[in-house]
């Protein structure tokens, strides 16, 4: 009775040995697909980094705040010629 025991220890450890050479190379792709995707992140960042501090980034905002200030211009313009409307058809009309 003695005998099966160590072949039945030796059968396990040779079941779990094969079972974790059998994982270790879906260990190994998800570890590749980890790097693949850190790489992919880091490059996705420096390209957006270059982008902002692109010629053409930079005309976009200052044009971006030149819409904003003319439209502020405009307005301020606006109601400037509104207020001369009012007090001018508040003014009474000269007797004749």
């Amino acid at each position: 009775m003695r005998r099966p025991l160590p072949l039945l220890f030796v059968l396990l450890a040779l079941l779990a040995a094969f079972a974790q050479a059998q994982d270790a190379p879906k260990e190994s792709l998800v570890a590749k697909v980890q790097v693949f995707a850190q790489q992919a992140i880091q490059k996705t960042q420096e390209r957006f980094t270059t982008l902002r501090e692109s010629e053409a980034a930079q005309q976009a905002r200052w044009g971006r705040e030149w819409i904003t200030n003319g439209w502020a211009n405009a307005v301020q313009y606006f109601g400037r010629v509104k207020e001369k409307i009012a007090t001018f058809l508040k003014t009474p009309a000269p007797a004749a």
